[in-house]
C-alpha cells in the first residue's frame, strides 16, 4: 500500500477525511497562523490513526507537545520529519534518524536515476510535488517504495469541503479497500 503524508492541515474537515483515508502522518504548520497550539489539539482528540506531526513550534509551546506526545506526535524540526530536495538527501554520507523524509520538487526522471540509493535509505520517503493524478499513479507504480503528499485545502464552508479530486486519487491508489 502507498504511503501517504498529509501537509497543511488547518480544519477538522481536512484532518478526518485524511484519517478515514489511512494516511501515515496529519501535519499541522502553525506558521500559517491559521491554526493555535490549541486548535491543533482540539482537532487531533478527534482523529485517530495517523502519526500527528505539527511544523514551526516555538519553544514556548512545551504544553502542546506534553498534551500531544501520547498520540504519537513529533516535532519535525527535530526528530519526525525531514523535509529536503533530492540533491541534498543523495548527499548525506550517513544514515538520517528521521521517521520519515519528505523530497521537495524532484520529477520523476532524478527519482529513477537516483532509485538504488534511496531504497537503501532506512526512512519512509515521500515525493512532495505538483503532478495530476495520472502522474502520481504512475510514479507509486514504477517507484513503489516512494510515498507521497497531499495537501489539506480551505472549506468551501465550515464543516463542508468537495474531495472529489482526492477521492478519485485515493480510490486508484487503494483500490481494494
Amino acid at each position: 500500500m502507498t504511503a501517504i503524508l498529509a501537509k497543511n492541515i488547518t480544519h477538522l474537515t481536512d484532518a478526518r477525511y485524511f484519517a478515514a483515508m489511512e494516511v501515515a502522518w496529519l501535519c499541522f504548520d502553525l506558521a500559517t497562523n491559521e491554526l493555535s497550539p490549541e486548535a491543533v489539539h482540539a482537532i487531533v482528540e478527534w482523529v485517530e490513526g495517523p502519526q500527528i506531526a505539527v511544523e514551526n513550534m516555538e519553544q514556548e509551546m512545551d504544553e502542546l507537545i506534553f498534551r500531544l506526545h501520547p498520540i504519537g506526535f513529533v516535532d519535525p524540526n527535530t526528530e519526525g520529519i525531514l523535509q529536503l530536495q533530492l540533491a541534498d538527501l543523495l548527499e548525506v554520507p550517513y544514515s538520517l534518524s528521521a521517521s520519515a523524509i519528505i523530497i521537495h520538487n524532484a520529477n520523476v526522471e532524478e527519482l529513477e536515476a537516483a532509485e538504488e540509493s534511496l531504497r537503501s535509505m532506512d526512512n519512509q520517503l515521500y515525493l512532495s510535488a505538483n503532478l495530476a493524478n495520472d502522474e502520481w499513479i504512475q510514479l507509486v507504480h514504477d517507484l513503489p517504495f516512494l510515498g507521497i503528499v497531499v495537501n489539506g485545502s480551505q472549506e468551501e464552508k465550515v464543516g463542508f469541503k468537495e474531495f472529489d479530486d482526492l477521492d478519485d486519487l485515493f480510490e486508484r491508489l487503494r483500490p481494494d479497500q
